[in-house]
């Protein structure tokens, strides 16, 4: 049977979900079972039979390694968290951000590595946090999934996708009028509850589409507004600081709105006008409490350690440690509220003009984020009783347990029994906003052809001007800060940690009103600016191939980049800064030339044999090409030893990677599937940071001051101008290669499952990263999906279960680089049809509440090495080998609804 007659011949039978590569199981279908309903002599077949046959013909027919999520209806992906419906595909890893999915890697490649495009074009996105980098990935906790199509997910390349995915590329289509019936109606109303918190959370959505009776104009609006409040418990350590630990307490409330506004003219079968309009907001106000206790002889095996384990450095670090009241060490009671908000804008026009044997169309739109920290201010108590900080800190297992005494807001010193720094911490008083926005233009031309065996030409060109923006601005205090009794700051007590202890609950609004009453204005800090301005240009032609038992297609992407960062030229002089009256410039470009090739052979009727090969790309993180020299952390945290400066190289190269697949699908029933492949990935030009070690620029520590010259030496100083310039440049790459095998059944009377497992080996130079380890970020070697459903006549249950193995996270700031712990959740759907047209829905995120633990892991063998460019940057004690860093409870979500569609 020849490929060009097996096209001809599929039949989408239903509209229904499609998870196509190992997720090939039906949403909540309307209907409760497959049924056949004889209307003449067409048999229509819907429901799960029908899913799952439209699931296996799409992944049939497809060229490239394609994956796919398609609602079965408004409303209906199989998740209410777009990154957890995409967690069940084979190679899909989600990182979690307090129990949402946020970004997504693909295949072993950093979430970095990932490229997410909306309707086939960039989507702007950033992020909340003051210390958060600002890299490429998509934040998809910014998106309801009620807003959502379908997604495609290409694990390889062809020439007519958008370059800048070496992990793969994420597509996210969103609803057209022309494609719903008139007057479409759906809404849905639920509660949702979390366990950290326990409060009832409304979550509410609705979208209404019309089109005139020609079914040539039609117009579509959706709206979401929904709140999560979250309260994360759990303990970090610090123990670079005075040997300090803490329990802590994170609580945000975020409320989330967006809107989806689509205009739709086709006023014949060969033209189609669209423009689309999609607002997203994510508010995120937080507080983070945390109670930091100091253990007496700091991290060393002095003073009565009865444990310790090696340091990263190669001296111990104790694990297990007693204090007592007559040590005289005092808890630091540690508050920062923080407010926030992320908004992403995009606005789109495309058209399309549909000839006899071409088609031509094109796509101009500009998508714009804003985000960063918006204000957040800092108040620190260390005047408290020694009992407070008498007790065991135990280090030794999965989880640091503190046995140390709660204190209440009575227990915080009054005015004038705390030194005058306490209180109001002045330079910790920042606004940090940063943007991202991009315009685009595109046009393509395709031309359906008859040269032997190419049936089409395609041809395009893109253009973009894509621009980051991130700030630094600092409060200023004329007068100082007033220090009123610390119980001023206090309301009522908060559980913080792992077990059980109450700390004072800060009064947020009153501490806002405080910094407020004392802040004068805010200055920018110059050293904290920086642009990048990225100009693409990008062309391609592929041809489509197809033979007797084949089809394929072949092309190559032409790509041309001019990089340019504007930033604040800085000169030290008489131990101060000097900054350029206006922003100075680097500029650099690079082009590069990316073949694709993609080719499906049909063994017989059930079998498939795939192939696909390509150069692919992902651009260097903004972070990385800002050119300013900024102060990486806090240079005044009284921890010696830290001081770093940052410096961004604009010249980076991307990532380039040669990549290939083999794979094998047999389709032994018509809603059932086997498949397995092996994928390889060759990265080069890999990003990786050097540390010029102990420079002098002409201005003193803050923490170095007072320290002798035996205790600088120590430090590897000469004196208290002493600094890390942390730099970047491109070095040796690394491979990936795995394997992903899937299989998926359809057992009958609505029974079925999917299966599916991916091996994943990522490795590259150690020296890419500052801990030393050679491993891709956000890379397990091991992903499991389990999926079991039923769908009665009116009932529907589904079971899903993710694992992935322990994989490293890597973030700027305090965080820094960590392992993460095997971790395998439980998510539970429940769906009970009232009428033919209200479903009542239960689901359980996290059912059987998995909790994150997350480990130091430096690589000692990169420590203290001749070479400074080998040395390990890191050298913090709490990053050694094992040493639990930070655990913190993930909140199970409940959640009961009703869903009305008409």
């Amino acid at each position: 049977m020849s490929s060009r007659t097996f096209k001809k011949g599929l039949l989408a039978s239903s509209v229904a979900m499609i998870l196509s590569g190992g997720l090939s199981l039906p949403l909540f279908a309307e209907e409760a079972q497959a049924q056949e309903e004889d209307e003449g002599n067409v048999v229509v077949i819907t429901g799960i039979r029908g899913s799952l046959k439209t699931s296996i013909n799409n992944k049939r027919s497809a060229t490239a390694i394609v994956d796919s999520v398609t609602a079965e209806d408004i409303g209906k992906l199989p998740d209410a968290n777009v990154a957890d419906t995409l967690s069940r595909i084979p190679g899909i890893a989600v990182s979690k951000q307090f129990g949402e999915g946020s970004t997504v890697s693909i295949r072993g490649a950093s979430n970095q590595f990932t490229l997410t495009n909306l309707n086939g074009q960039n989507i702007a996105s950033t992020g909340w946090y003051s210390q958060q980098a600002i890299d490429r990935s998509f934040n998809f906790s910014m998106l309801p999934a009620e807003m959502v199509a379908g997604i495609n997910v290409y694990k390889s390349s062809q020439a007519n996708i958008v370059e800048g995915g070496v992990g793969g590329t994420v597509e996210v289509k969103t609803h057209k009028p022309l494609d719903l019936d008139s007057n479409t109606v759906f809404g849905s109303v639920k509660a949702q509850q979390a366990t950290g918190s326990g409060e009832v959370d409304p979550q509410l959505s609705g979208l209404f589409s019309w089109k005139n009776d020609e079914e040539t104009f039609g117009f579509l609006f959706a709206a979401a507004s929904q709140e999560y409040s979250l309260e994360r418990k759990g303990t970090e350590a610090l123990i670079s600081w005075g040997g300090r630990v803490s329990d802590v307490n994170f609580q945000q409330q975020r409320e989330r709105t967006a809107y989806d506004i689509t205009l739709q003219f086709a006023p014949n079968e060969r033209l189609d006008f669209t423009l689309h309009y999609l607002d997203l907001e994510l508010g995120a106000d937080g507080v983070n409490t945390a109670n930091w206790v100091a253990q007496v002889g700091d991290r060393g095996d002095g003073n009565g350690c009865q444990a310790t384990i090696p340091g990263n450095d190669g001296s111990p670090v104790c694990v297990l440690r007693t204090t007592t009241a007559a040590d005289g060490q005092q808890p630091f009671w540690d508050v920062r509220p923080r407010n926030a908000t992320m908004t992403s804008e995009t606005l789109d026009f495309k058209a399309i003009y549909k000839g006899d044997y071409f088609e031509v169309s094109g796509q101009i739109g500009s998508t714009e984020a804003k985000g960063g920290t918006d204000f957040e201010t800092n108040y620190g108590i260390l005047s408290l009783d020694p009992q407070f900080a008498a007790g065991t800190i135990d280090a030794r297992g999965d989880r640091i347990i503190m046995d140390v005494p709660g204190y209440n807001p009575s227990d915080l010193p009054t005015s004038g029994n705390y030194a005058t720094w306490e209180g109001l911490q002045t330079s910790q008083v920042v606004s940090s906003p940063n943007s991202d926005e991009e315009s685009y233009m595109q046009l393509d031309v395709d031309f359906d052809v008859d040269f032997g065996v190419v049936t089409k030409i395609e041809t395009g060109i893109r253009s973009t001007d894509h621009e980051v923006e991130t700030r630094m601005l600092r409060g200023q205090f004329a007068n100082g800060a007033t220090f009123p009794d610390a119980a001023t700051w206090a309301s009522g007590t908060l559980e913080a940690g792992l077990d059980g202890r109450r700390i004072p609950a800060p009064n947020v609004s009153a501490m806002i009103a405080h910094t407020n009453s004392d802040l004068t204005s805010w200055m920018e800090d110059l050293s904290g600016y920086a642009t990048v301005e990225e100009e693409n240009v990008s062309a391609y032609v592929m041809a489509n191939l197809e033979g007797d038992d084949w089809r394929g297609n072949v092309g190559f992407r032409y790509i041309d980049t001019d990089v340019e960062s504007q930033y604040y030229a800085q000169t030290f002089t008489g131990g101060g800064v000097v900054f350029s009256d206006a922003p100075v410039s680097d500029k650099a470009s690079y082009d590069d030339v990316l073949p694709s090739l993609n080719l499906v052979y049909l063994l017989n009727d059930d079998m498939n044999l795939r192939f696909s090969a390509a150069t692919i790309i992902s651009r260097p993180n903004y972070d990385d090409l800002f050119a300013n020299l900024d102060v990486s952390g806090n240079p005044n945290d009284n921890v010696p030893g830290n001081e770093a400066l940052n410096k961004g190289n604009v010249a980076l190269l991307p990532y380039t990677a040669d990549q290939f697949d083999i794979g094998y699908e047999y389709y032994f029933d018509e809603s059932s599937l086997f498949a397995i492949s092996y994928f390889h990935k060759s990265v080069d030009s890999f990003v990786r940071p050097v540390v010029d070690q102990n420079q002098s620029i002409g201005i003193d520590a803050p923490d170095l001051a007072g320290l002798t010259p035996t205790e600088l030496s120590a430090l590897g100083c000469s004196s208290t101008d002493c600094w890390d310039i942390e730099r970047y440049v491109n070095g040796s790459g690394g491979d990936i290669k795995g394997f992903e095998f899937q299989l998926m059944h359809d057992f009958g009377n609505g029974w079925g499952g999917v299966v599916n497992y991916t091996y994943t080996d990522a490795e590259t130079d150690p020296l890419n990263f500052a801990d030393r380890n050679g491993v891709f970020s956000d890379s397990s070697e091991n992903y499991v999906n389990l999926v079991g459903y039923y769908e009665g006549e009116r009932f529907s249950a589904r079971a899903a279960y993710n694992w992935r193995s322990e994989f490293m996270v890597r973030e700027t700031g305090f965080y820094a680089n960590r392992l993460h712990d095997s971790i395998g959740t439980l998510d539970l759907n429940f769906s009970y049809k009232y009428s033919e047209n209200i479903d009542v829905i239960f689901t359980v995120v996290n059912a059987t509440g998995e909790d994150d633990y997350e480990y130091g892991n430096d690589n000692p063998a990169y420590y203290d090495r001749p070479d400074p460019d080998e040395n390990s940057s890191s050298g913090a004690p709490r990053f050694s080998n094992g040493y639990p860093v930070s655990t913190y409870e993930r909140d199970t979500i409940y959640s009961l609804g009703v869903n009305f569609t008409f």
